[in-house]
């Protein structure tokens, strides 16, 4: 993913038309939310929200991603203007998105989702403009609809997220500057546009855009060292960037950490037999791979099939 594909924006004005923005009111997100019910029978809503709340977030961190549906449905039906299971829903084909494999069909599914979470936000805002939880989950939501459109190469909605997601970040900045999820909006803000090349950085300052990429690890490693389900995501995008700059030992320390807390999630177990891979440690990548397959989760089923293909090309290449 190119991180720096913003300046791209700035430089050609490119407009795209998202097709398949979902519009009006509240209805229709109750409407589209119906779709991703679990067709098997559930039991009773005897759990309270608080109870419920927990178990869903670790479903979630455990890619048991159609229990996490289930019970974040259900915690719909006891509260329909609670933004949290809308954006966990949309954060489902977000990681499939983003850590598995860059499916486009993944990509439209989380834009429409979080455009309906972001809907629903907004809302919220117009009722209570300083609610902190509704303004963070906003953040949140515009800054990962950023990175996908910036893949998918609808520029105009990976700026326009980009610069209002950000707008939502200097407002929690005001609020509580040591917030983990402020520190991981500012922090992916900074390296993105820190990560701008120098020749045309330039244009991004006309359009009042700045930020030092240093800085932004530096805020992503402060939110991954807190006391939140934040953190997690935190040390995904630190093992993410560090790869990309090949900073490979502190990539695979984030997702070890992962790995060791969330054992059943594949995603952290086939990233650091990649790095493993990418580093010429064979062997180590090898292992890895296997207990992807042995995991055999249904998150993210490619997975397992590319952790086949490349046991199969290190036998061939590297093993032997």
């Amino acid at each position: 993913m190119k991180i720096s594909i913003i300046f791209l924006v700035i430089l050609f004005g490119v407009d795209y038309v998202y097709g398949q923005r979902i519009n009006g009111n509240i209805d229709r997100v109750e409407n589209f939310a119906s779709l991703t019910d679990i067709k098997f029978s559930e039991s009773p809503d005897t759990k309270s929200p608080t109870e419920l709340l927990p178990e869903a977030i670790l479903s979630f961190y455990e890619a048991e991603w159609d229990k996490t549906l289930v019970l974040f449905q259900r915690l719909k039906r006891q509260n329909t203007q609670d933004l949290l299971p809308y954006f966990f829903e949309a954060m489902i084909p977000f990681w499939d998105y983003f850590f598995g494999g860059s499916d486009s069909d993944k990509a439209i599914e989380f834009l429409e989702l979080s455009d309906i979470a972001i809907k629903l936000g907004e809302q919220q805002l117009e009722s209570v403009p300083h609610d902190t939880s509704t303004i963070l989950l906003l953040s949140g939501l515009h800054g990962y609809r950023s990175l996908v459109a910036a893949q998918e190469k609808r520029y105009r909605t990976a700026m326009s997220s980009g610069i209002t997601g950000y707008s939502y970040t200097k407002t929690l900045m005001s609020m509580d500057n040591d917030d983990p999820n402020t520190l991981m909006g500012q922090g992916v803000f900074h390296y993105m546009m820190g990560s701008i090349p120098s020749e045309v950085r330039w244009m991004a300052r006309l359009a009042g855009l700045s930020g030092d990429k240093q800085h932004g690890l530096m805020l992503l490693e402060r939110a991954a060292m807190a006391d939140s389900y934040v953190s997690n995501d935190a040390r995904m995008f630190l093992a993410y960037l560090y790869e990309r700059d090949q900073e490979y030992e502190k990539a695979k320390n984030h997702l070890s950490i992962l790995a060791k807390k969330y054992p059943s999630n594949p995603i952290f177990v086939f990233n650091i037999a990649r790095i493993y891979e990418l580093q010429g440690k064979y062997h180590l990548a090898n292992e890895f791979y296997t207990k992807v397959i042995t995991l055999n989760s249904p998150a993210i089923s490619d997975l397992r099939t590319l952790s086949e293909i490349r046991v199969s090309n290190l036998e061939i290449n590297h093993l032997q």
